[in-house]
């Protein structure tokens, strides 16, 4: 082959690389398994919570919003609904941090700007004073697809030319079309179920001795200022940019697994404090309602009902719901709020 043929065979690898990358970015716009550019036109599954729960944001129909960490994720839509006269959607994120969680909520509801819904009456928010306290204020989850999240079409090639949005996403929910499948539903999305009991829900602790306990931590003025920072960057503007919006913030029910933990580490009182602390400023937001479980004694110490130190079965989720509903557990102001953390 001489040059002129190098070149041209060149030219066509180019080409037909070229036209391919094309045809598969046009695919995955008009399949759009994420939901990032318009509404499902296809059967879909529901999955791989970071990418695909802007996209549910952005484009399904809700007026509210039920969402936390991977305490949030065998919450029942249709419960919530049935209790709540809503039409609502869950965001769940497991392991999400407190910077992640509100810059979702931010981009749904609106935050600096308008978000993508301005008909959410209602947020019901799997809240975790621990995080606020413990992890960095400003930086979310490392992982996030940041590309789903914004407008910039030039980043879209990620999403466009990604072989798991086309094989994992795509082709998967074609097929679902074609064999007729389900889409999946809230109630299942990203719902699970472990074995549950004591040697469960204590795996994670060590022998405690009481004499070796660690000496007890106080919660300071740095503690208090890096909540304060944390509520005012992450939490307080969602909130204060949507006071039509009820917040419903959960406080959920860590066993007393948990509190055993915190014991052997000189948490006890810090933790409590750090709450009190984020709780109080809570209180003064008008559209601010708060739900604590922590105290009933009773479910916190039936182990029998908790997969580790925090998580419990499905059946604690769906009676918390039914809680809330009957007006119980809420803390309406300081008096009860120092009867809760007590």
């Amino acid at each position: 082959m001489d040059n002129r043929e190098y070149t041209s065979f060149f030219k066509i690898v180019i080409y037909t690389v070229l036209i391919l990358c094309l045809i598969v970015m046009v695919i995955n716009i008009i399949a759009d398994p994420f939901f990032h550019y318009h509404k499902p036109i296809t059967r879909y599954r529901l999955y791989n919570e970071r990418y695909i729960n802007d996209g549910i944001a952005r484009q399904f129909e809700y007026d509210a919003i039920i969402t936390g960490n991977s305490l949030s994720q065998n919450f029942k839509v249709t419960q919530y609904d049935d209790l709540f006269g809503t039409h609502a959607i869950k965001l769940p994120f497991a392991g999400a941090n407190t910077a992640e969680l509100w810059s979702s909520l931010g981009r749904a509801v609106g935050k600096e700007k308008p978000g993508y819904n301005e008909r959410v009456k209602e947020i019901l928010v799997c809240f975790d004073c621990e995080d606020i306290v413990n992890e960095d204020y400003m930086e979310g989850y490392a992982q996030a697809p940041e590309y789903l999240y914004d407008d910039n079409l030039f980043n879209d090639l990620e999403y466009l030319l990604n072989k798991e949005t086309l094989y994992k996403g795509t082709i998967y929910n074609v097929l679902m079309t074609i064999k007729g499948r389900e889409n999946t539903d809230f109630d299942e999305y990203s719902a699970w179920e472990k074995p549950t009991g004591p040697k469960m829900a204590c795996a994670p602790l060590d022998l405690i001795d009481p004499e070796k306990v660690d000496s007890p931590i106080v919660f300071g003025e740095e503690d208090m200022n890096y909540a304060k920072a944390s509520l005012e960057y992450n939490v307080l503007p969602v909130i204060r940019a949507n006071r039509d919006i009820r917040f419903k913030i959960l406080l959920p029910p860590a066993s007393i697994a948990k509190w055993a933990e915190y014991y052997d580490d000189g948490e006890v009182a810090y933790r409590i404090d750090g709450m009190d602390y984020i709780l109080s400023t809570l209180l003064n937001e008008e559209n601010v309602s708060i739900f604590g479980f922590a105290d009933d004694t009773q479910l916190i110490t039936d182990l029998d009902r908790y997969c580790d130190t925090i998580h419990y079965d499905a059946g604690i989720s769906e009676w918390m719901l039914n809680e809330i509903a009957s007006g119980r557990h809420e803390i309406t102001d300081y008096t009860m709020l120092n009867q809760y953390i007590e």
